[in-house]
């Protein structure tokens, strides 16, 4: 099941709030209202996953301030924030994007243009997400394959392997077995959670799962 894409509205107009609430859950969104800057941040920090953020700028706490805030944070500062004004545009546009906000939109607006634009930046903002996590995996790899080429023995290796796939998934248990489609016996080349086990025949027809990774290749 795909989850609703997950954003914070903070506006200290409750009328309007409670508009743009009912707008965007009718249009797939999941919303939630919250009352000062402050509160946006916690609500971010706890949760994770939250897609946008729409403020005005008149919020407790400052809307301005608020996007500083999310944009100086190493895990938060992908998160697009909209902003929302009564002033005119020019008057807040230049400090706005400086702050590092996606967007300002001044009210009164047409609600087709605000989903549209929602929907622009919570897009850009997932790709942009991806594309660091992609970088992140691919900075994980190097580190792995720079620590596994400092040792030439195969036997540091296996350790390697096994201790950074079992950091990486957050396991206690992961053991490399070397074996051939069709084998009785396997051999254990490393455990992570027994360091110093190696070079251990394993019967694998006690092991159906290695079976099946041999079956299948």
């Amino acid at each position: 099941m795909t989850l609703a894409p997950q954003l914070l509205l903070a506006d200290p107009d409750q009328h309007l709030s409670r508009t743009l609430m009912r707008v965007l859950g009718e249009n797939g969104y999941a919303v939630a209202l919250l009352d000062s800057a402050d509160a946006v941040i916690q609500q971010m920090e706890e949760r994770r996953g939250v897609d946008l953020v729409l403020a005005d700028v008149s919020l407790p706490g400052g809307g301005l301030e608020l996007v500083k805030r999310i944009k100086a944070s190493t895990e938060l500062r992908l998160v697009p924030v909209i902003l929302l004004t009564t002033d005119p545009p020019e008057e807040l546009a230049e400090q706005a994007l400086d702050a590092g906000a996606a967007d300002l939109i001044t009210k009164p607006f047409r609600v087709r243009e605000l989903l549209a634009r929602v929907r622009l930046h919570m897009r850009v903002g997932r790709e942009l997400s991806q594309a660091r996590a992609d970088a992140l995996a691919r900075v994980e790899l190097v580190e792995i394959l720079r620590e596994i080429t400092t040792s030439l023995r195969p036997e540091e290796i296996f350790r390697v392997l096994v201790r950074r796939v079992a950091e990486g998934l957050q396991i206690s248990r992961c053991s490399i077995v070397l074996a051939e489609p069709g084998d009785a016996i396997g051999t254990l080349v490393a455990a992570f959670e027994l360091p110093d086990l190696h070079d251990q025949r394993v019967e694998l027809r006690r092991y159906p799962a290695l079976r099946r990774a041999l079956e299948t290749g």
